[in-house]
């Protein structure tokens, strides 16, 4: 919107025309934003909901276990739980906020492409990403490995 408004400088017939595209900009920005917090709160409540049920469940299964698991000096094992609970709720922040909302842009590009250029062109786009996250993976395991070798990494040396 604001290329179009920069573009039209030259040959505008009113300042209305240029003025009109730059507010038009801001409103398109503000309501992106708008939209981009309203997508974190939902995920948000969801990640919560899932992280509530799934430690309630965790908290229910230990109260139900026999006395003599409790008292046969399991240390440690509630800070293991809400450790893992913290993890999960980790992993799931992160798949609502960011990986899952891609993957829809994602598979909503290829059909529009698809619909609007044809099927050559949302085929030729999946294999290029495919191939592009292949490679990526590969490439980021070939570095790790010269870099172990190489000893850049303190956590992967081996003390003698």
């Amino acid at each position: 919107m604001l290329k179009i408004a920069v573009n039209s400088l030259p040959i505008a017939n009113s300042l209305n025309t240029v003025l009109g595209a730059i507010v038009g900009y801001g409103v398109f920005r503000i309501i992106a934003s708008v939209l981009n917090e309203l997508r974190s709160n939902i995920a948000m409540k969801m990640n919560m909901n899932i992280i509530r049920s799934l430690s309630n469940k965790l908290f229910e299964h230990i109260l139900s276990l026999d006395l003599s698991f409790h008292r046969s000096g399991t240390r440690g094992t509630l800070y293991a739980t809400s450790r893992a609970v913290r993890s999960l709720e980790a992993g799931l922040r992160f798949m609502l906020s960011h990986v899952a909302p891609v993957f829809i842009e994602f598979v909503m590009l290829g059909g529009m492409l698809s619909m609007y250029c044809g099927v050559k062109y949302a085929v030729n786009i999946f294999v290029t990403v495919a191939f592009y996250t292949w490679f990526t993976r590969w490439y980021s395991k070939v570095l790790f490995i010269k870099s172990v070798r190489g000893g850049l990494y303190c956590f992967a040396r081996r003390r003698t």
